[in-house]
């Protein structure tokens, strides 16, 4: 595209000029009033930010250069977005994405979150939300691209009968079948490890993994989805409950917990 070598050269000198508490934004959308929104909340906090609007040109910014912060906008997480974010986690990139749907794709935001996204708001947007929300993305998460191969094998837990390496996302029975996670069970799996025994509310869920706090519902199927991973590796043993209008929780059985460095 004509544009290509401009934005790439704005994205550099953006890069060297860049302080401490701004952060580099992609955002990925079509419709322009909302947009418009986001540019202008960013703005205002003076983060260097790159628009884009088509899929090739996106790919090939994506193959040389990395944001601190993707943001899918509610008409591309209506289309194709979860598939995007499917492949870039497949991919091993692993900057955050946040993504915006409208209030009728609540399902297709919480598909995101399963597949690897790391936040989503619902349109229309509340500017001081929204900022905070991608701040602390952009904070918590930001990484440059890594792979797997990268990361620290060493550090797990046992869990009953199952080995839990959050570092790869792994969970692995003792007959060494396993299965992949997603980083929203294995921050989900992680604080109900550190906090056995004790029922965590919902709210409190939501709040420690950076999902939105409001939606109690989003943290009902991530827990759903995790539990079924659980039960295809170990059938035979119940390892979250749940106790209505209070949480979730470990159950007695799963007291061995440990962490193994």
């Amino acid at each position: 595209m004509s544009y290509y070598k401009e934005d790439l050269n704005l994205i550099n000198k953006n890069s060297l000029s860049q302080q401490k508490s701004t952060f580099k934004a992609w955002i990925f959308g079509r419709d322009r009033e909302e947009r418009s929104q986001v540019i202008n909340a960013l703005k205002q906090e003076q983060w260097p930010i790159v628009t884009i609007q088509s899929l090739d040109y996106f790919e090939s910014l994506a193959s040389q250069l990395s944001p601190d912060i993707l943001i899918l906008c509610s008409d591309i997480m209506s289309t194709f977005g979860n598939q995007l974010i499917r492949e870039l986690r497949k991919k091993g990139i692993t900057f955050p994405i946040l993504c915006i749907g409208k209030i009728l794709q609540a399902e297709n935001c919480i598909i995101a979150l399963e597949e690897g996204a790391d936040d989503y708001l619902h349109s229309p947007l509340n500017k001081r939300e929204f900022v905070s929300r991608a701040r602390r993305a952009a904070k918590l998460t930001n990484r440059s691209h890594t792979t797997p191969a990268n990361t620290d094998n060493n550090a797990k837990y046992t869990i009953c009968n199952l080995q839990f390496y959050p570092e790869t996302k792994n969970l692995e029975s003792k007959s060494g079948q396993h299965v992949s996670l997603t980083k929203g069970e294995v921050n989900l799996l992680l604080l109900l490890c550190e906090n056995k025994g004790v029922t965590i509310s919902r709210q409190r869920l939501a709040s420690l993994t950076e999902t939105e706090s409001s939606n109690s519902r989003t943290i009902d199927v991530r827990i759903s989805k995790l539990k079924k991973k659980i039960t295809l590796l170990d059938p035979n043993e119940t390892y979250i409950t749940s106790k209505r209008h209070e949480g979730y929780h470990f159950t007695s059985d799963t007291q061995a917990i440990q962490e193994i460095k």
